[in-house]
């Protein structure tokens, strides 16, 4: 047991780092992630200093950035059994056995070390740091040195991860100087304007968050007082101004940790008012719900209502638009500017009116960065297409303020789909979107590790793509949907799974070629413990080749294209029946295909009994059992939905091959009698058992599923 005095001075920077006579106790569990402890052996290493003087520059102990990254230290500090004793930069300090040394390079205790010749400061950007230990009149010291308070914080939640791996650490050879490969690193998810929190971003190692929808922001006032009268529309004006205020909320927190803002809008989303008031001013041709960028008074609104937003909240850095699809909120209507009859315009002459309008108010009007989201619907738009992409932005390309955002794929997050073409093949800044909890593939639901998938892309494309690839390709600039996508469920219990995902894609943003082995023993030490990593980093790499098994039909991949290439058989949560399972019997008539895609299933469920052995084999050095078990049903739900799914589709394809014989096709109908009855027990199992284990997610739905099954069940029986 380890204790020291509580201190009674009341300064912030002084409360945070003492010690209010914390007792230690072997065996207990502090969660790692987000922004928590990590699971760690209360057992001190016998090398390790009994206490550390943490010493700050006086200017940075006010610094929010700086201060929660500190705090985090301190705590993982203590919670190794190495108390911290505080000192001020700008007074004298009494050094202790171990002194730990947090400023800028300029800082007096930097500058003493390194004109002693003790550190060598390298030459750091605003969010670079150097992590150093070295010695100092005989005593050991550990310098983290920041180019800027980002950097601090930064370098200081990097050594509080390091020791979270190994405590051990502290005694070694430490030296770690990093730069962020990428310059902007979004964190959010599309539509959750509240997740991740500021802080848990700032954590990760990212530079800007998401605040609320900008086309909900503008109150029109200025463009004309009816559009949100007070009076005629005074919910609408209270929903607006709802909005404003979570904004201003969402911006102070984000703007007090030096993180960037964006903010995310639909294109078309203008007041619904704008219909009626101003009608074939607006509107499409032939339909006077949909507004028309081909109309001036359109144009009009969408300028006024970005040059009103941007001068009402000018700490947003960036605006984000999306044109490929649209889903209007609140008392605002929209269309993605495609649709309806519009002054003769084609697809990608609207798009570039569009794209001209934003881009005269966002950057040349307010001096933002405008981030254009390429994403729409289909394998033929912008997003997937680099002939249609620069017709679309013809004289736009290259442009200084504009970033051209696209997913890592070239449609949507699916596997078996080639790496976007547009990535480094356009003019000008870009973006590229990973997704951290996979909507076609469980959201988090069991694991699904995604680190080699970001890292060098997926294996069974090429070019494979990644992060690497975009990096090299000049892409200076990255989008973590952390969570979000899709429609519905299922949804986890806690983000277990998605964690490591997040720190994966944290860190390879700062260093893309960083190994992805090394990346997942680092999150499986901290989430789970040094004795159980190996075994937790084994689960996870295999993880992603078992859904991918689990929830695509690779014959089926190259036929459909990318563009839902695997069908749509099961999507987000729920499983459908026909007539998509006849769609893909068409798809697997020979022999060859058929057994391939049966052949995946099976391989699937082996792929996940070897994971539960890993996850058994750590389990005796997981000291957090209920943690272990969580784990292990997470599992169990996986293995049994992947039972389900396969017998599902062996039993309709072999269905579908009897019935089109003419049910002559004895072998064929045996083959679908197993494996739907097999079906049945597998997915009554996994209804009334499996989706009641504790920590599992919700359950998958059955969308037609059954339907189909049972059918096709009585059909076979009847003709026995």
């Amino acid at each position: 047991m380890w204790y020291f005095a509580p201190v009674k001075d009341r300064r912030p920077w002084v409360r945070l780092f003492s010690a209010m006579g914390l007792t230690l106790m072997v065996g207990i569990l502090i969660p790692f992630f987000p922004g928590t402890l990590p699971q760690v052996s209360f057992f001190k290493a016998r090398s390790l200093p009994e206490a550390v003087s943490l010493v700050l520059p006086g200017d940075l102990r006010d610094d929010a950035a700086v201060s929660l990254a500190t705090e985090d230290l301190a705590q993982t500090l203590d919670s190794i059994g190495v108390s911290v004793l505080t000192g001020r930069d700008d007074e004298r300090v009494r050094l202790s056995s171990f002194n730990l040394i947090v400023g800028g390079t300029d800082s007096p205790w930097v500058q003493r070390l390194a004109d002693a010749g003790a550190l060598n400061v390298p030459s750091l950007s605003e969010e670079g740091y150097l992590i150093q230990r070295t010695s100092y009149r005989g005593l050991p010291f550990v310098a983290i040195v920041g180019g800027g308070s980002l950097g601090l914080a930064y370098g200081a939640f990097r050594l509080t991860e390091l020791l979270r791996i190994d405590p051990e650490v502290l005694n070694g050879d430490l030296s770690v100087q990093a730069e962020p490969a990428m310059a902007l690193r979004l964190v959010s998810s599309p539509g959750l304007p509240n997740y991740p929190s500021p802080e848990d971003a700032l954590r990760w190692g990212f530079n800007a968050v998401m605040i609320e929808p900008w086309p909900g922001l503008a109150l029109y006032d200025g463009f004309d007082r009816a559009v949100f009268d007070p009076k005629k529309h005074p919910e609408d004006r209270a929903w607006v101004e709802a909005n404003r205020a979570r904004a201003r909320q969402q911006i102070d927190a984000a703007k007090a940790l030096h993180l960037k803002v964006v903010s995310m809008g639909d294109v078309f989303q203008l007041p619904r008012q704008a219909l009626s008031l101003y009608g074939p001013q607006v509107t499409a041709d032939d339909n006077p719900t949909l507004f028309c960028i081909a109309r001036p008074k359109t144009k009009a609104l969408l300028a006024y209502g970005l040059k009103e937003v941007l001068a009402d909240f000018p700490e947003i850095d960036a605006i984000m638009v999306r044109t490929g699809e649209n889903y209007p909120l609140g008392p605002l209507a929209g269309n993605p500017p495609f649709q309806g009859s519009c002054g003769g315009l084609s697809y990608t002459q609207r798009i570039r009116q569009v794209v001209e309008v934003i881009y005269n108010q966002v950057v040349e009007g307010s001096g933002k960065t405008y981030i254009h989201r390429a994403w729409d619907l289909g394998a033929n738009g912008t997003h997937a297409q680099p002939e249609v992409a620069r017709e679309a932005f013809k004289g736009l390309e290259g442009k200084k303020g504009l970033v051209l955002s696209f997913k890592q794929t070239q449609t949507d997050f699916w596997r078996h789909n080639p790496v976007n073409p547009n990535i480094g093949n356009l003019k000008g800044e870009q973006m590229v979107e990973f997704q951290m909890a996979r909507e076609y593939e469980g959201k988090g639901a069991f694991p699904d590790y995604q680190g080699e998938i970001m890292a060098a892309g997926a294996p069974e494309i090429e070019p494979r793509g990644g992060m690497d690839y975009a990096y090299q390709k000049g892409v200076r600039a990255v989008w973590v949907w952390a969570k979000g996508g899709g429609w519905g469920g299922p949804y986890p219990t806690s983000d277990l799974w998605i964690e490591p995902n997040i720190y994966a894609a944290a860190r390879l943003a700062w260093d893309p070629a960083l190994s992805v082995e090394a990346l997942t023993q680092e999150w499986a030490a901290m989430r789970f413990g040094a004795q159980a990593a190996p075994y937790i980093a084994d689960l996870l790499l295999k993880s992603d080749d078992a859904v991918q098994k689990a929830f695509y039909i690779s014959p089926v991949a190259s036929k459909f294209g990318p563009w839902t290439p695997h069908g749509l058989w099961v999507r987000d949560d729920v499983i459908y029946g026909e007539p998509k399972m006849f769609e893909i019997y068409q798809a697997l008539r020979s022999e060859e295909d058929l057994r391939m895609a049966l052949e995946e299933k099976s391989q699937a469920l082996q792929t996940i009994d070897a994971m539960i052995a890993d996850l058994e084999a750590a389990r005796e050095f997981i000291s957090d059992q209920k943690l272990a078990e969580q784990a292990m049903n997470t599992l169990q739900y996986e293995r049994a939905l992947t039972e389900t799914l396969g017998h599902y589709l062996g039993g309709m394809l072999y269905y579908h091959r009897w019935k089109e014989s003419g049910k002559a096709q004895g072998q064929a109908g045996q083959e679908a009698l197993m494996h739907l009855r097999e079906w049945r027990k597998s997915w009554e199992y996994y209804e009334k058992e499996v989706t009641r284990l504790e920590g599992v997610a919700s359950p998958y739905q059955d969308q037609g599923m059954g339907k189909a099954a049972r059918e096709a069940l009585a059909d076979l029986e009847g003709a026995k």
